[in-house]
Order: structure tokens, then C-alpha cells, then sequence
């Protein structure tokens, strides 16, 4: 019938979205539409008018080649009204509650197929006929279900209706009136999966205005707890509590299929039960982990004030040389604030480190707000994803430089703090710096993760709450132990516990292999170089090569799917043998650092050609691959590959070059700004800040309600911005700092040899026994050890 009706692009918005939202009869599996009459005038065979201004088409699933159209409003005395009723008279049924059902243009839907539960139908049938006598409970079900919106064609798709006036209906029916069991309706969010397809021309350049230009292609199959489905539609339904999801995706698919057979159109529903929350949802999260772990974060809380509090307390009651008053002070606000406001460096510190983490820290975190972004239901997203197309915003695509650079400066620090200890007793004490190490990253990753695991979920909800932070419990309550260990890198990207801390696992295993790399430089420095060289090459050609053979993309471009960013993380991202050569070239760095004379003399021309070429190359690294924002842009295996196999190589050059010249006095105002002082601080929470900026980007995503509109200050979102420093800073002065004073009450000897070796220690830090790091490490955005080029 519809195929009388419309044209291609108009039934293909209509099938999309008002098909949707059809109803079944009550009492008979019709299908039911009401389609606006004036804006198919001319196109509509059956020219009769019901009520104002609509026509109303039936097509019953057992005749479909008998189409018929009838007047379906009665009034009170049960006479049927059309044409012969006035404008007046129509609203004045309204008013009278009596023809409300039949006016909208969204008919309410309900699983009422006959595949669904036998108290899932009785149940909608309720609602069905309810909503006709305008109970509010019933109209408040039909209006917590999303509705067709305007600005389709600007990629207004995603619509989630209203999910607290869902969760919230709660009624009870009169069980003798329909001889029910259980009279008790309450109402049930289920955020459903639409995926598209197409094959006309036409209709394929309508749906890429509703799809926004792909910008990232998805299927149903594909993850979406850290990249989004951007090709999927999401629509909320709200449905009796008695429904599971299986009865809603059969009666969605069924109306579905009613409607797109014989048209090159091709829709799949899926609604996963984990997407369907009623207002009970929460206590399913509490459990004896999760109240363990609230009770762990208040007796945290209360040592933390018991220590802020008695810290003055006269030595009558406590002796400040015993392990109880050095264990309780370990968790002093007052010692740790001071220790991480302090801008006191050690007399070898290489200063100018701080400022380059404080710039890719930054990068990052703007990067991965930007990901975050797409998940939310903007009223403009085409406009957004056109916009994305501008040629400068390849600086957020080629993100993954940014983690080089941290790579890069774990290779410098454990290379210059260990040669510095070779040079002076000849040898190193492996399984100490290992145990150091250990003692000094764990803290914050194991509280991270048990946040994410068992106390952020139960305080939140909204649409996409489950797939963004729930799943990510599930993974950690079955895999976290992969990460206690950090080896979860090695077993792929998509079932991952927390993804973005791959990085802590691929460090971990490049330091615990660096003292061998590091100690043949040291012994036999032209034989380490050439070993250095030759594992380099090996790690650049192993980037090529799998990125070639299994078509991988380092950068998001237009047309990128789910699967091939997944599988280029999993294949080559997140393998410490495909990052090798970055750690390389810093430990190449810090080597040269340390054998390099205290005095180095360079001429103007030496200097110019040094940052030219420097800046050439971190050039190319970062804004080389521009074609990449060309919507058009096509994919090739082989700037991909050769992209992923030397962006690393250029930008390491570049940082290497920056801080060669600003240790030595020529690094000019960059250089002078890179040494600022002031991001020693920022150095000392950037760890924190590495781990908490998803689970609170992620947060906020799962509690988003309703649509906005998309501009480029939605990324440099002020508040959100701040809870991440302010969340960054509790996790280090809570968990960070207390941990390693612990360390060092612990372990007095790695104290003193710390203390030894700083040249010009304060007498702040000297008073507060600060010293936050350890010699020759470096974790991903936090200072852990005391180094420096003067």
C-alpha cells in the first residue's frame, strides 16, 4: 500500500522513523499509521479526510494486496465522524478526552506480537487501551518513547525520549477488569539498535546525511563500550516491565518488516536486554565487592582526616620516630599538599621533560574528549562530522603520536637514572628498581580499577549508562586480573578491563627489558648502538608490514569502521614489539644525555638547521596525512602503512632535538617555556590524570538524557574539564601520594640513596622527606624519579 503512497526518499524518512512508532490494534494485529494528508495531497489515491487534516491507511498483515482506508473516531453515542465533522467539533472531542488516540501523528507502539510473553501482551493491550481513556500513567508511557524529530537530514536521529518519566511509571490495574494475575505496570526503558542499508543511489545519498557522512562505520556486531556505533540509530522505547527485550526487538523487527518488503531498503533491530533499565536497575549493582569497596573509600577518608587532624598533636602522645606516627602522617593532606604544590626539582633534573609531558597530556585529553563527543545525540551532527572535515583537525587524528611521546621519555628516564647508577657502583640492582616500579604505579591503577569495577556504577543511569560504564565493570569483574598483572595489553582491545590503560601494560614490559638494552650501552656502547639500530628496524618493519597485510588505519578518517580501528589496536597499538622503536630512541636520548659535555657550543646555522629540520619532521608526524579529513578520501594500504611505520621515528626525532637544544641553551622562549617550573606540579598529577579522564568522560555519556546542539566549545567543556584536574588531584593526594610515603617508611634504604644523590635538595622538601620518584622510571604522564641536564 505504502509504495501508492510515496515517493522513494519520502517513504524511506517515513519507514525509518514513523513506521516505528506504528500501532498494533488492541484487539486485532493490524498495523496502524496515521500520515499527515495535507503533505501527500496530491500523491494520495484515497482522498478521504478523517478527523483534521490526516488520512489514516490500515493495512491488515493478512490481506496485504487489499488495502482499504475507514473512518476510525467515534463519539461518545458511537457515531463515526470524517469530513462531516467541523474543525470545531473535532477539537471540541479532544478537549472531551474521547479523540485523542486517533489525532496524533505517532500512534502508540507496544509489543503486542504474538512472539512476545503472554504478560507482555496482556499488558500492552492495557496500555493501548488505556492511553484511549487518556490515563496518565499510559500517556506518560507513550510519551517517554521517542518521537520522530526534526533535522533528520542534519543527523537528528538518535533519540532517546525521556528516560526518567519511563523509569518512574509505576501502576497498578484493576485485575478484575482485565483478569490478570498481576495488575502491576511499571514502565521500562529499552534503548534499542537500528542499523540501515541501501543500495539505490538516491537513497544511498539520503542516508548519508542521516548517517552524517560515516565518519565511522558500524554494524550491529561491532563493540560500542569505547568507539560508538555512529552508522547504528539509537532509539529509546518505553514498554511494560513485563516485556524483555527479545518481545520488543521481535515486535519492532515485525513492523519493520511489514513495511520495507519489495523496497531497496534494508532495516535490523536489535535491543540488548543489558540496554533495558527500570527504576530498580541500580540495586542489581550492589553487591558484597561493591559495599567492600565503599567501606574501603570511607575508612580511607576517615584515616585521611584522623591524620590531617592529630598531625600536630604534641610528641607527649606521639613519637614521631615510630611506625605508627610515620604510617598515619604517609596520609597527612597537610604533608601531601605541600609535597605536590612544591616546585622543587633535583640538581639533575631535566626540566624541560615536564613541560613536553604538560603539552601531550593536553593533546591527549582534548583527543579523547573529542572520541567521547561522538556517543552524545547531537540535533547537528552531520553539521558536527562536516566539520570535522576541516583540513587543521588532522592535529586530533594523528593522536597517536602523543603516546610516542610518552614512550619516548620512559626510554629517556630510565636510561639516564640508570647509567647515572652504572657509572657510580657498576652495576644495577635489577629486582629493586622492578620491585620500585611495581610499588610505585600500582597504587593508582588498582584504586582506578576498583572504582570503575564496583562504586562509579550504582551512582548513575541514563540511556547508555550500561554500555559505557557497566560494561566496562562486567570486563574488569572478569579480566581485571590480566591488568593486576599488566599483561592485558596482550590479549586484544575489545574485551580489555579500562582500555585506555593498555599503556601501563606496554611500559611495564618495555622496562622490564631496558636494563639489558641499557647496560650493553653502557659496557659496549658502539655494539649496544648497533643493537639498538638493528631492533629499531625490526619494530619499523613490523608496523609496515602488519599494517599492509591486515589493512590497518592509525588515524580516524571518513568511512574508518569499528572492526579495522579495533583490529589496528589489537594487531600493532597496543604490542610493546610494534612501540619498541620510540623507547629506543629515548633511551638513545638519555644515554647521550648523560656521556654529553656540561658545556656545548653550537653556531647559528648549526641551530637554525637543527630546529628546521626537527620542525620539518614533527610537522610531517603531526599534520602530514591531511587528505585523511576529505570525506572522499579512499583508503590506502600504503600510506597507512607507511604512516604508522615512521609518524613515530619523525616525531621522536623532533622531541629528541627540543630537548637536546633546551638542555644545552638553545631551546629560545619554547624552550624557556618548556622549563617552566610550574609543570613540575602538573607532573606530579598527570598520572592520575592519564586514569581518570575516560571513567568521568564516560560517566557524563552515560548520563546524557537528551540532545544538544553540537559547536567546537562542546570540547573544551569548562567543567568537565575541571572535575578532571579536581579528580586527578584527589587520586594523587589521597592513593598516590600516601602510597609512596608508605614505600619510602618501608623501605628507609631506597630514602636515603634518593636523598644522597640530589645535589640541592630544599629545605621544604628536605623538611616533608619528599621525594616522589624512583631512579629510571617514568610511567605514562607522572615524574617517578629524580633526573635532570641542568
Amino acid at each position: 500500500m505504502a509504495k501508492y503512497l510515496f515517493s522513494a526518499n519520502s517513504l524511506l524518512l517515513y519507514v525509518l522513523f514513523l513506521r516505528l512508532t506504528c500501532a498494533y490494534h488492541p484487539d486485532s494485529y493490524t498495523s496502524t499509521c496515521v500520515i499527515p494528508f495535507d503533505e501527500f495531497r496530491g500523491r494520495n489515491p484515497f482522498n478521504r479526510t478523517i478527523g483534521y487534516g490526516f488520512t489514516r491507511v490500515e493495512e491488515d498483515s493478512q490481506t496485504k494486496n487489499q488495502s482499504y482506508v475507514k473512518n476510525h473516531i467515534e463519539d461518545a453515542s458511537g457515531k463515526r465522524f470524517g469530513s462531516n465533522y467541523s474543525r470545531a467539533e473535532v477539537l471540541s472531542l479532544v478537549q472531551n478526552r474521547r479523540a485523542f488516540p486517533n489525532l496524533p501523528a505517532l500512534p502508540p507502539f507496544a509489543p503486542v506480537h504474538t512472539a512476545a510473553g503472554e504478560m507482555c501482551r496482556n499488558h500492552s493491550k492495557i496500555f493501548l487501551k488505556e492511553i484511549q481513556e487518556l490515563k496518565m500513567w499510559a500517556l506518560k508511557m507513550y510519551d517517554a518513547s521517542a518521537k520522530i524529530p526534526s533535522g533528520l537530514l542534519n543527523g537528528n536521529v538518535n533519540q532517546y525520549g525521556d528516560f526518567d518519566e519511563c523509569i518512574k511509571i509505576d501502576e497498578v490495574v484493576d485485575q478484575n477488569i482485565y483478569s490478570l494475575k498481576d495488575g502491576h505496570i511499571q514502565g521500562k526503558y529499552c534503548m534499542s539498535y537500528i542499523d540501515v542499508k541501501a543500495h539505490d543511489p538516491q537513497n544511498l545519498e539520503l542516508l548519508d546525511l542521516l548517517q552524517s557522512h560515516y565518519m565511522i562505520r558500524s554494524n550491529l556486531s561491532d563493540p560500542g563500550h569505547r568507539l560508538p556505533r555512529l552508522s547504528s540509530i539509537n532509539w529509546g522505547f518505553c514498554v511494560p516491565s513485563s516485556c524483555s527485550a527479545k518481545d520488543l526487538e521481535v515486535s519492532v523487527n515485525d513492523v519493520v518488516d511489514n513495511y520495507v518488503s519489495g523496497f531497496d531498503l534494508k532495516l535490523s533491530v536489535t535491543v540488548n536486554p543489558e540496554m533495558c533499565y527500570t527504576k530498580h536497575s541500580w540495586k542489581e549493582q550492589i553487591n558484597a565487592a561493591s559495599i567492600f569497596c565503599f567501606l574501603l573509600l570511607a575508612s580511607l577518608f576517615a584515616l585521611i582526616f584522623f591524620a590531617t587532624a592529630t598531625e600536630r598533636i604534641s610528641p607527649l602522645y606521639w613519637d614521631r620516630k615510630g611506625w605508627a606516627w610515620k604510617v598515619t602522617n604517609s596520609f597527612s593532606l597537610r604533608r601531601n599538599c605541600t609535597q605536590l604544590m612544591s616546585t622543587s626539582a633535583p640538581a639533575d633534573d631535566i626540566k624541560c621533560i615536564h613541560g613536553i609531558r604538560f603539552l601531550n597530556a593536553i593533546a591527549l585529553l582534548l583527543c579523547h574528549k573529542s572520541m567521547s563527543l561522538l556517543y552524545n545525540p547531537f540535533v547537528n551532527r552531520t553539521a558536527m562530522t562536516e566539520a570535522l572535515s576541516y583540513r587543521w583537525t588532522v592535529i586530533a587524528r594523528t593522536a597517536i603520536i602523543y603516546t610516542d611521546s610518552f614512550i619516548m621519555v620512559s626510554g629517556i628516564l630510565a636510561a639516564y637514572g640508570f647509567i647515572k647508577d652504572l657509572d657510580k657502583e657498576g652495576k644495577l640492582d635489577v629486582m629493586k628498581k622492578y620491585v620500585n616500579r611495581v610499588l610505585r604505579i600500582t597504587p593508582n591503577f588498582l584504586a582506578i580499577i576498583l572504582l570503575c569495577t564496583y562504586i562509579i556504577v550504582p551512582l548513575g543511569s541514563g540511556p547508555l549508562w550500561n554500555l559505557v560504564v557497566k560494561h566496562h565493570s562486567d570486563l574488569c569483574k572478569s579480566y581485571m586480573w590480566r591488568n593486576i598483572l599488566y599483561i592485558h595489553n596482550y590479549f586484544g582491545f575489545e574485551d580489555m578491563c579500562l582500555t585506555h590503560t593498555h599503556q601501563l601494560g606496554l611500559d611495564m614490559q618495555l622496562f622490564l627489558v631496558s636494563p639489558l638494552i641499557i647496560y650493553l650501552l653502557w659496557r659496549w656502547t658502539e655494539a649496544g648502538f648497533i643493537a639498538c639500530m638493528m631492533l629499531g628496524f625490526i619494530s619499523t618493519g613490523m608496523r609496515y608490514i602488519v599494517t599492509y597485510e591486515h589493512q590497518l588505519s592509525p588515524l580516524i578518517y571518513f568511512g574508518a569502521s569499528v572492526s579495522q580501528l579495533f583490529a589496528t589496536a589489537t594487531n600493532s597499538y597496543i604490542l610493546p614489539t610494534h612501540r619498541l622503536t620510540s623507547y629506543l630512541i629515548g633511551i638513545g636520548v638519555g644515554f647521550y644525555l648523560r656521556r654529553m659535555e656540561k658545556e656545548v657550543t653550537l653556531s647559528k646555522f648549526q641551530v637554525f638547521i637543527g630546529w628546521s629540520v626537527s620542525l620539518a619532521m614533527g610537522i610531517w608526524a603531526m599534520m602530514g596525512p591531511t587528505q585523511i579529513t576529505d570525506m572522499n578520501y579512499v583508503y590506502k594500504e600504503h600510506d597507512a602503512a607507511f604512516y604508522m611505520a615512521f609518524s613515530p621515528i619523525m616525531w621522536c626525532c623532533f622531541i629528541a632535538w627540543t630537548i637536546y637544544a633546551t638542555s644545552t641553551g638553545y631551546g629560545g622562549f619554547f624552550g624557556d617555556f618548556l622549563s617552566w617550573k610550574g609543570f613540575v606540579v602538573f607532573t606530579r598529577i598527570a598520572y592520575a590524570l592519564y586514569l581518570v579522564q575516560f571513567p568521568i568522560f564516560f560517566y557524563n555519556v552515560g548520563r546524557k538524557r537528551s540532545a544538544e546542539s553540537y559547536d567546537l566549545t562542546a570540547i573544551f567543556n569548562i567543567a568537565e574539564m575541571l572535575a578532571v584536574f579536581i579528580a586527578s588531584i584527589a587520586l594523587t593526594m589521597i592513593v598516590d601520594l600516601p602510597a609512596q610515603n608508605l614505600r619510602k617508611t618501608f623501605f628507609p634504604e631506597t630514602r636515603q640513596r634518593e636523598r644522597n644523590e640530589d645535589a640541592r635538595p630544599s629545605p621544604e622538601v628536605e623538611a616533608i622527606e619528599k621525594n616522589l620518584s624512583i631512579p629510571g622510571e617514568v610511567i605514562n604522564g607522572t615524574d617517578t624519579r629524580r633526573r635532570a641536564v641542568g
